[in-house]
């Protein structure tokens, strides 16, 4: 009797994420992009575009993942939230705690906008938010009828935001434009 060789055991297999390749479970992980959609790469920077590695984007699409050098990967420090770039190593899941920060950052970066759309556009000035004259969301509109007036060496000038800026005597006699109509 001849003995038989043992049967071969079938290599677990990885499927990429586009369902276009079935790849033998060692080719995941090392350093090749063989899937189109990098989904065979997750912890390496084999895909990543112009040498970076992509990290994790930590608040589900309201901020741009970040992007590191692939002289980060594997480099003892945990740069990705979720420690995806220190594969060999146990690194703290901050990805909540980062993304609860920026949550709180766009909601105090709204409240902002708010009050000073409150407190320096009136309503009926709705269109004047829109006029880039008054600066990012209007917030110099409330300024628009405002003078300031300066005296020097017998002349006064009078200073009108928005409007110009004129020169008269002190005895007010024919005052004279030194510009009209500012704008940013």
């Amino acid at each position: 009797d001849k003995e038989r060789p043992p049967a071969r055991q079938a290599m677990p297999t990885f499927t990429c994420d586009d369902g276009t390749k079935t790849l033998d479970i060692r080719h995941r992980n090392d350093d090749y992009c063989d899937c189109v959609d990098a989904s065979d790469e997750p912890r390496t920077s084999a895909c990543s575009p112009e040498g970076r590695f992509k990290c994790r984007n930590p608040d589900q699409g309201q901020t741009e993942s970040l992007l590191i050098p692939t002289s980060r990967v594997s480099d003892g420090v945990c740069d990705c939230c979720d420690g995806a770039d220190e594969p060999s190593m146990e690194c703290p899941d901050t990805c909540a705690k980062q993304a609860a920060t920026a949550r709180e950052h766009r909601q105090r970066e709204q409240k902002g906008k708010e009050i000073r759309l409150q407190k320096y556009v009136l309503p009926s000035d709705h269109e004047a938010r829109k006029d880039p004259l008054y600066g990012r969301d209007g917030a110099f509109h409330a300024l628009k009828d405002k003078c300031f007036d300066y005296t020097s060496d017998g002349f006064k000038y009078t200073f009108c935001v928005f409007r110009g800026l004129k020169q008269s005597t002190m005895r007010g006699r024919n005052p004279v434009t030194i510009a009209n109509k500012f704008s940013w």
